[in-house]
C-alpha cells in the first residue's frame, strides 16, 4: 500500500503544473521523504487513476442517477463511459494490485465467472496484458477446440493483401502495388511493341530481293 501524503500542503498544484514551494506554507523546506512520498503517490495515481475515475461514475450514479453524467469532462466522454463500464464489470473486491486497469478491461466482456477465474489466474502466473489476451481467446473456444500454435495464430493475424485478398506481411503484395503493377504493364506494353517491330521488320527483308536476284531469273 502506497505511503499516504497530503499532497495538497506539501505541494501546490495548478493547471500547468506543480511547485515546490506553495504560497499556502511560506516557511515550509523540502525534504527527500517529501518528494519520494509524492512521487510513490502520483504513480499511484497514473496507475489507478481510471480506476477511481469509473468508480466514481458509478457510485454517483448509484445516488443521483443520469444527473453524474455531468461529472464528465467535454472531450473527455468516450474514455469516461469505457473506464465507467470496466469498473462495472469488474467491482473493487475483484481486482488485485498486482495488476491494471488494462487487465480488467481485457476480461470486461466475460461471464462473471471467467472475469474472477482468470484475474485469478492472472496474478498467480503473473500474466502480462498480452498473455492474459491469450488466455481470453483460449477460454472463448468451443468445448474440445485445439488452441491454435504460435505460427497459426501469426497467420492468422497477418493482414489480407487490399488487391488479391492474400495474406500478407504489409498492405499489400509487392506485385500487387497499383504503381508496381503500372509498371509492369508498362514494361509488357514496351516488350510487345518490340515484338511487334521485330515481326514487321523480318516481314520486310523478307519481301526485299537479294541483290542481283532479279537478274539471275
Amino acid at each position: 500500500m502506497t505511503d499516504q501524503i497530503d499532497l495538497t500542503t506539501a505541494f501546490e498544484f495548478t493547471d500547468i503544473g506543480l511547485t515546490t514551494a506553495p504560497s499556502v506554507i511560506p516557511e515550509w523546506k523540502p525534504k527527500w521523504e517529501d518528494f519520494e512520498k509524492a512521487g510513490s503517490a502520483l504513480a499511484t495515481m497514473e496507475r489507478t487513476s481510471a480506476l477511481w475515475v469509473g468508480d466514481l461514475l458509478n457510485l454517483c450514479q448509484a445516488f443521483f442517477g443520469e444527473q453524474y453524467a455531468q461529472l464528465v469532462p467535454e472531450g473527455s466522454e468516450e474514455t469516461w463511459r469505457k473506464y465507467q463500464w470496466v469498473c462495472s464489470k469488474v467491482p473493487p473486491t475483484w481486482r488485485r494490485e498486482e495488476l491494471t486497469f488494462t487487465h480488467y478491461q481485457i476480461v470486461a466482456g466475460l461471464e462473471d465467472d471467467n472475469i474472477k477465474d482468470l484475474l485469478d489466474k492472472a496474478v498467480a502466473n503473473k500474466w502480462t496484458t498480452r498473455e492474459l489476451r491469450e488466455a481470453v481467446k483460449v477460454k472463448l473456444l468451443p468445448a474440445g477446440t485445439i488452441p491454435p500454435t504460435g505460427e497459426e495464430e501469426k497467420v492468422k493475424r497477418r493482414p489480407k493483401c487490399s488487391v488479391c485478398g492474400g495474406k500478407v506481411e504489409d498492405v499489400v503484395h509487392f506485385t500487387c502495388h497499383p504503381k508496381v503493377k503500372e509498371y509492369v504493364k508498362m514494361i509488357h506494353d514496351l516488350k510487345e511493341k518490340v515484338a511487334k517491330r521485330d515481326r514487321r521488320e523480318k516481314k520486310k527483308a523478307a519481301k526485299v530481293p537479294t541483290e542481283g536476284g532479279a537478274d539471275a531469273t
